[in-house]
């Protein structure tokens, strides 16, 4: 499949399956791709702890970041997100800030959620990534009839549309894109 196809990255979710493990899985998946291609490794995780698994990661073969704050409210996400709500904010502004500076540009993203908080909230976020060179990406909740969240009535298209328009104008003054 390497060899033949034009697919642009490999992509590792996780580092979130266990909160109180301090074992790192991540790391040996990393080399381990590395080793058997020359592919683009996007890591999409929690963040870690200390710049020094940054720089690890990026060493075995990491060349793009995804630390997903989801919502900016962290009460609110300790609530609907509760492993990851615990997480500060600060943890993910500085780590997801220091692979900036390691990366290139736009190498280094963070997702929000758009329909579980104020739009406001989505605004401020987004000018916080872009202030910090951190590309936004913006997500739409949608509740599935399965998930606890289901009664939730998603935003409406006009809604969505209003902070797509004020989220990309923020990242155009900071010569940004708004992310994938």
């Amino acid at each position: 499949c390497i060899e033949n196809e034009t697919f642009r990255h490999i992509m590792i979710g996780g580092g979130s399956a266990n909160p109180e493990s301090k074992e790192d899985k991540i790391l040996p998946v990393i080399s381990y791709i590395h080793s058997k291609c020359s592919k683009n490794i996007y890591l999409m995780s929690i963040p870690p702890d200390n710049k020094k698994k940054i720089d690890e990661y990026i060493k075995a073969g990491v060349t793009e970041f995804s630390f997903n704050i989801e919502l900016m409210d962290r009460d609110l996400a300790t609530e609907i997100i509760p492993g990851k709500g615990q997480i500060p904010l600060s943890q993910y502004i500085e780590m997801l800030s220091y692979a900036g500076k390691q990366l290139p540009n736009q190498s280094v993203r963070s997702m929000l959620m758009l329909g579980l908080e104020s739009a406001q909230n989505t605004i401020s976020g987004v000018k916080m990534l872009c202030e910090n060179g951190i590309q936004p990406m913006l997500s739409v909740f949608r509740p599935a009839n399965t998930c606890a969240l289901h009664y939730m009535i998603p935003m409406l298209n006009k809604e969505i549309y209003a902070i797509y328009k004020e989220a990309n104008a923020i990242c155009q003054r900071h010569n940004m894109t708004l992310g994938p």
